[in-house]
């Protein structure tokens, strides 16, 4: 199996590099460099990190190397085996520590990959190579800015892949279904890459077949999307409402994917019959907050609407929320429709003053 350690892709980069992309003599002889801001890097062009098993505390300080697991034992029955301490722990039995099955596997001596350091022992050129694998610099696996190769055919690399992938390791993700920002590497196959590209693109597409479904309105519909993403400004046409949100949308990388799912929760809550009312209140509060009928109050997030003199010339008390969903609830009760109406009076009396 070949696998693939890259970076966490949803990590922005951590340094600012500008890549030199073409060098040519200028008008005056002067070298001119023309260059364009690097995109993926997580660290400086040419240094390398490195990585390795690490001292576990759970397991009492012994190296978490992911093989002091049981698992299926394929040689159980070998007729005949190469060391009578491989003998004890494989024959007969259904199930060995992944450490001696690997061991027999790659021709190792029993106890090569320990994850027990010994650091009484010393060794010289007569016992040098009895050195077990995790106290020896090819266990380490230097890895560099962008996509590493495993490939788990070659005994080396097989081992640096199951110490990857160890249970309780948290630096580095198997999956793209399980990343996130708390990972700093990600471990995948080209498969599970083309997969994943496959299926954000299908998302993506299935994305913007709502988004024509709903400019094919022709009605107000597309620019209540526009308030509720806080993509319009007032006085914004349905041309200028389309281009925002295409923009919005269409936005490369982790944006874009945000700004999808933003837009796909927005039209569940306009396709939805049940929940349709709610989308026209909150894009009804967006005019209402644009247009200061509703406001929020400085230094925190109230909302807070004035009602207009009673018919004895008294002004009420302001009405305040503290919460926008509140404000949404309150607006939702069939009881406060007259305080409704009153909002969107005043709300038409600005527009005609304002617009």
């Amino acid at each position: 199996m070949k696998v693939i350690l890259q970076p966490n892709p949803y990590k922005k980069p951590v340094i600012k590099y500008d890549r030199i992309t073409d060098i040519r003599k200028g008008k005056d002889g002067l070298l001119e460099e023309s260059t364009i801001e690097e995109q993926e890097l997580t660290r400086a062009p040419g240094t390398i990190e490195v990585l390795c098993a690490n001292p576990s505390m759970s397991k009492g300080g012994l190296l978490n190397t992911g093989l002091d697991r049981m698992v299926e034992n394929e040689f159980a029955e070998e007729k005949h085996y190469r060391d009578e301490q491989f003998r004890a722990v494989l024959e007969g039995k259904k199930e060995a520590k992944l450490q001696h099955i690997l061991e027999y596997k790659h021709g190792k001596p029993f106890n090569y990959y320990t994850n027990q350091i010994d650091y009484q022992k010393k060794y010289t050129s007569e016992n040098l190579h009895t050195i077990p694998f995790f106290q020896t610099a090819e266990s380490f696996f230097k890895v560099k800015d962008g996509a590493n190769f495993l490939d788990t055919s070659i005994p080396r690399e097989e081992i640096i892949y199951y110490y990857l992938t160890a249970p309780g390791r948290t630096d580095v993700c198997t999956s793209f279904s399980e990343l996130n920002g708390n990972h700093r590497w990600l471990l995948t196959t080209q498969e599970e890459i083309e997969e994943v590209k496959s299926s954000k693109k299908k998302e993506k597409n299935a994305i913007i077949a709502k988004f024509q479904e709903i400019e094919d309105k022709k009605d107000d519909t597309l620019l209540k999307f526009a308030k509720i993403l806080n993509l319009a400004r007032r006085n914004m046409s349905r041309d200028q409402a389309y281009t925002a949100l295409d923009n919005y949308l269409n936005q490369p990388g982790k944006k874009g994917e945000l700004a999808r799912a933003e837009f796909n929760s927005v039209y569940k809550l306009w396709n939805d019959k049940t929940t349709r009312e709610k989308f026209n209140v909150r894009a009804l509060i967006w005019d209402l907050d644009s247009y200061r009928v509703v406001y929020r109050t400085s230094g925190n997030s109230n909302y807070v609407w004035q009602p207009p003199k009673d018919e004895n010339g008294i002004t009420p008390k302001p009405m305040e929320w503290t919460r926008y969903n509140d404000l949404v609830k309150f607006m939702l009760d069939p009881k406060n429709e007259p305080e409704v109406s009153l909002m969107i009076n005043q709300l038409e009396i600005k527009k005609g003053f304002l617009d």
